[in-house]
């Protein structure tokens, strides 16, 4: 069996971006799975039974931890030798990209799910660029999930072709369609709509993700500050992680929180049902690896609205399944969130496109058997060598 370890700072990236598709790869009992993020208890009894889990400390934020992050990883690549050692997430891809290399790991697979440095400014950026450098240069073999980044990787000098690839399409995990199954969108919709006291009347905006500057959450709430005095029939949903407090503290904006045309439910598990109540999805991030929730929402049939970035603008077709705008524009995002409001046929249409797209460029069966080809041949590579 091919050994493989999957790492990530926190065990909430890889259940969201690998554990399906590793889960997926052990079923023929082709490949041993080791899972490695920060200590989460509860991640026991969330993982597949057919991973295993081994927790190491690390911390989100640089500090001298680090070091003993790195030791101990060394330590485990060494005991445990593996074929293929993966990593995402900043801290986590420099800690086992340092380690990995210094235990001689054949392939060191550096998953750039993200460009962190490039919403920094300053020394800021420059040391985060000078990390992403060092990661891809410890790195055997580079995987952004959106050729946008791809090319900026290019560009930059991070690597060349040679050692940067795109899987299929782009998208870390695709969509199991299966779960967005579109036969129940009716079901959903009106179930989720009736739990927010809302009727087919209403018109709701939906974002899901982190609630963080670099989502555009500022943009966003400005862009309701426009649109909800005029439409009173409009309503927001806001779901994910409050990561950003000083949101809450700050007084332009901590209006939202006890907004009646606004929702804040928190961190959704059954979100394939609330995508279904959603009459347009909307994401103003700064930066993506991808944008997994866009592809979400145009699973179930919901038009977009995204920032004009690279990963998003690969994840919708501009003007077919949704509509683009610049980064940090809450004019024109206010702009494009009426123009949905106010051609409802429009965005229908726009919604059904969008299923249409997901199902020939996003399926994840298609997608895991494209990455399993890939895991294949980079050990098989390597051990040619």
């Amino acid at each position: 069996m091919k050994k493989v370890c999957v790492i990530t700072t926190i065990s909430k990236t890889v259940e969201s971006f690998a554990v399906d598709y590793y889960s997926y790869m052990t079923e023929e009992d082709q490949y041993d799975v080791t899972v490695v993020s920060d200590f989460d208890d509860s991640f026991y009894d969330r993982i597949p039974q057919n991973l295993k889990f081994h927790p190491i400390g690390m911390e989100r934020g640089l500090s001298f931890s680090g070091f003993k992050t790195i030791i101990e990883m060394y330590r485990f690549f060494k005991k445990e030798k593996f074929d293929l050692v993966q990593y995402s997430t900043p801290n986590a891809s420099l800690y086992a990209s340092i380690a990995a290399f210094l235990a001689g790991i054949k392939v060191r697979l550096y998953c750039q799910w993200g460009l962190y440095y490039v919403t920094q400014r300053g020394i800021p950026r420059f040391f985060f660029k000078t990390m992403e450098r060092l990661i891809c240069a410890l790195s055997t073999n580079v995987q952004p999930d959106s050729y946008g980044n791809l090319e900026i990787s290019f560009n930059e000098g991070f690597y060349n072709e040679s050692k940067g690839e795109v899987i299929w399409n782009g998208s870390a995990s695709g969509i199991d369609l299966d779960r967005f199954d579109i036969d129940k969108k009716e079901e959903w919709r009106q179930k989720r709509r009736k739990e927010l006291n809302l009727t087919e009347d209403n018109f709701l905006i939906g974002f899901v993700g982190r609630i963080t500057r670099d989502k555009g959450i500022y943009e966003l709430l400005d862009m309701l500050s426009e649109i909800l005095p005029k439409y009173p029939n409009v309503h927001c949903m806001i779901a994910g992680d409050m990561e950003d407090e000083e949101i809450k503290d700050d007084p332009e904006y901590n209006w939202s929180f006890d907004h009646p045309q606004i929702t804040y439910p928190g961190r959704i598990s059954d979100i394939e049902e609330y995508y279904s109540a959603f009459d347009v999805f909307v994401l103003p991030s700064y930066r993506e690896g991808f944008g997994t929730v866009i592809i979400e929402a145009e699973a179930m049939a919901v038009p977009v609205v995204v920032t004009n970035i690279p990963g998003p603008t690969e994840a919708m077709k501009p003007n077919e399944t949704g509509l683009v705008v610049e980064r940090e524009n809450a004019e024109q995002l206010t702009e494009a969130i009426e123009k949905m409001i106010t051609n409802p046929d429009m965005a229908q249409e726009m919604g059904a496109k969008g299923r249409e797209y997901i199902e020939t460029s996003f399926d994840s069966k298609i997608l895991f058997d494209k990455i399993l080809a890939n895991r294949n041949r980079l050990i098989a590579n390597s051990q040619k060598g």
